[in-house]
């Protein structure tokens, strides 16, 4: 019954458009890491903020959360390869990496900076039943597996 953002607090990386978001959607926003700006982001009954976890603790739950909310532009974003590991759909800020890590049958896209497109983007989320499928979640294990990383560097060397 959650979303979760994990990620550096910083202001490039969105977060507090996502949090006003939830916050007036009445949806509850699990936060992960730290980062300069914590203490100045709102206090709110839905949000939790959790700091620093293990990553036992990290993938635990974000393997239990509705979808991993993004709101910032990654050239890679290795947080997009850990939410489909998991089998977490993601809400993303359109552009980047995260055109090269998952399939749009995995994310929904919002375009602007803004809680009112991660309300729209939330809302569309919802009303798709978004899963990750069994395929898709090891098609993303396969691809950033350590034997597949050695064979494309060696490729590169080559």
């Amino acid at each position: 019954d959650y979303y979760v953002y994990f990620g550096r607090l910083e202001e490039y990386k969105g977060i507090r458009f996502i949090i006003d978001a939830c916050i007036n959607e009445n949806k509850k926003l699990i936060v992960i890491g730290d980062g300069s700006i914590r203490n100045s982001l709102p206090i709110h009954t839905n949000i939790s903020y959790l700091g620093f976890v293990s990553d036992e603790k990290k993938y635990e739950l974000i393997s239990k959360a509705k979808a991993f909310i993004n709101g910032s532009i990654e050239d890679f974003g290795i947080v997009f390869a850990e939410s489909l590991s998991l089998k977490t759909p993601i809400i993303t800020l359109n552009g980047g990496g995260i055109h090269e890590i998952c399939n749009d049958k995995n994310v929904i896209y919002f375009d602007t900076r803004s809680a009112e497109s991660v309300v729209i983007a939330i809302n569309e989320f919802e009303s798709k039943s978004m899963v990750v499928s069994d395929s898709d979640q090891n098609e993303i294990l396969n691809r950033f597996s350590e034997s597949e990383f050695s064979k494309n560097l060696l490729q590169v060397v080559k």
